[in-house]
């Protein structure tokens, strides 16, 4: 979070609320941190000690605005206003798993209100459009469609306000032509299933939000709605998604305890998207090492 004295350098793409949610509080040089243990898929190696959150998931001047000198303007102006933002998510995602706790909403038909399905989509949209490389791929798409009629820094300029204008002004465009509903579309009148685990199982990563679609290997605004949404917010609770069906019309909107077959394919799932890191609030298991190579692809 950026602040009037100092400007922000290193901008996260996955926000540390979410990180902050599978860490742990120690003491740490004298003052309490928060830690995270880091597996790097890569090396397919876990770093030896726990990590600081914020020395993860983040870009040197990732939302910044330049001039044509490559003087920054409007500097820390989408820092600001995503933060703003972040704070209603996290008290948001909070509630929801304080709620999930309690084992009398397991029968209930409709967990989440309308608002707590609202912003968890508001959140995964900003989660999508945020990470580095789709704005990269944004910035590449305009050069390509208006090549040498950009400005320096022009192309980067318009990727960023097309990509995040509606946190950025809070205009979340009532006619629904933006790039957020683009993507906030996908999650429309899909089954939103609250999966809880009695143990301490899940990671993140640092791309944390599993999108599947059988006609897709990567991310694409054009994208139909995916076939399966898989969100992991805590060590014991998931976000798993489905599109609406007759199948899935008693499980719109529930609570639920997961099944064995449920948890690993969660797991599996956030390692197939995970893009160099996996993060956990407990060091991986030899169990979840194999599943993340099963999930890789690796035979060793």
């Amino acid at each position: 979070m950026a602040n009037d004295k100092k400007p922000t350098t290193d901008e996260h793409f996955v926000p540390r609320m979410h990180l902050r949610r599978f860490s742990e509080r120690k003491l740490n040089k004298g003052k309490f941190k928060d830690l995270i243990w880091a597996y790097n898929l890569t090396e397919m190696k876990q770093l030896p000690d726990q990590i600081r959150i914020e020395s993860i998931c983040f870009e040197k001047h990732l939302y910044e605005f330049k001039d044509e000198e490559s003087n920054f303007i409007y500097r820390n102006s989408v820092e600001n206003a995503l933060s703003r933002y972040e704070i209603e998510f996290s008290n948001t995602i909070g509630q929801v798993l304080r709620n999930a706790e309690n084992d009398k909403n397991l029968h209930t038909r409709c967990f989440l209100s309308s608002k707590e399905k609202a912003l968890l989509t508001a959140f995964m949209t900003l989660q999508i459009l945020r990470y580095p490389f789709v704005l990269s791929s944004a910035e590449d798409l305009l050069n390509e469609m208006f090549p040498d009629q950009l400005k320096a820094n022009e192309a980067r300029n318009v990727a960023v306000w097309n990509c995040l204008d509606a946190f950025i002004d809070g205009k979340f465009d009532v006619e629904r032509n933006s790039i957020f509903w683009r993507i906030a579309n996908w999650f429309e009148d899909m089954a939103f299933i609250i999966g809880r685990s009695k143990e301490p199982v899940f990671f993140t990563a640092d791309r944390p939000i599993f999108l599947f679609h059988s006609e897709r290997d990567t991310i694409d605004f054009s994208m139909d709605r995916p076939e399966k949404v898989i969100f992991p917010l805590s060590p014991t609770m998931v976000l798993y998604m489905i599109p609406n069906s007759e199948e899935t019309r008693r499980k719109r909107n529930v609570l639920m305890d997961l099944p064995d077959e449920f948890i690993r394919e969660v797991q599996w799932s956030i390692a197939q998207c995970a893009k160099d890191w996996i993060y956990s609030r407990y060091p991986i298991t030899e169990e979840q090492l194999q599943l993340i190579k099963d999930a890789r692809r690796i035979d060793k």
